[in-house]
């Protein structure tokens, strides 16, 4: 009963101190030519061949940006690809400290303004190396048709492997370049769970201690 005591105490400790979680990385896209400079990568690998890239966001012609000036955010169109190929470019975040699990948290949006029979398609993907060894890719988020009536969040999380591990994600934009239009990205931010998240897993777990001892 003492461990249990003390462990409820400790977790409770924590809970007191702070339920803030711990930003890994948080981009808002104020200026797109400035982030292969901070460890972004900007990769088209469409077919038959490459097209415009990911760019600043295009208030004027689109819409705004979710939070921010009008265009701070990132956007790609159905120019990534020429007329009758295939989009596929990816947009890839720096790597982060993958040592414990983490939560991705971004925003996106389509623009539907070339009416039926356009839409804008994107996944997220995830690449996790764990100390010595090599890079595992697995889809975190399937993919996903844009919603065209406003900017939509969504999250992911991404399991840790150990400490000296590293992460990093890949938002895919892909599909016909014939039947593609236009979507962005905003608001990207990938941090650790809360602490109070884990206080609350400790609490249970001493809870859980506290009643065996009290069956046997």
């Amino acid at each position: 009963m003492k461990i249990a005591k003390i462990s409820a105490a400790l977790a409770l400790a924590g809970l007191a101190s702070t339920s803030q979680a711990v930003n890994l990385l948080s981009e808002g896209f104020d200026d797109v030519s400035t982030l292969s400079g901070s460890g972004w990568v900007l990769a088209n690998v469409s077919s038959p061949s490459s097209g415009t890239p990911w760019f600043q966001g295009d208030n004027t012609t689109a819409f705004s940006s979710q939070s921010g000036a009008a265009n701070s955010y990132i956007a790609s169109n159905y120019l990534a690809a020429p007329p009758g190929g295939f989009i596929d470019n990816f947009l890839i975040t720096p790597y982060f400290s993958l040592a414990s699990d983490v939560t991705l948290t971004f925003y996106a949006r389509g623009d539907g303004s070339a009416g039926a029979g356009f839409s804008d398609t994107f996944a997220v993907l995830a690449g996790s190396t764990a100390l010595g060894g090599s890079e595992m890719v697995t889809e975190v988020l399937a993919p996903t048709v844009a919603t065209v009536d406003g900017w939509t969040q969504y999250t992911v999380t991404l399991s840790g492997v150990g400490g000296g591990g590293v992460g990093r994600f890949a938002f895919e934009y892909f599909g016909s370049a014939d039947t593609s239009n236009y979507m962005g990205i905003d608001t990207v931010a990938v941090a650790v769970p809360e602490p109070e998240t884990y206080a609350l897993m400790a609490l249970g777990l001493a809870a859980l201690a506290l009643r065996r001892r009290k069956s046997a």
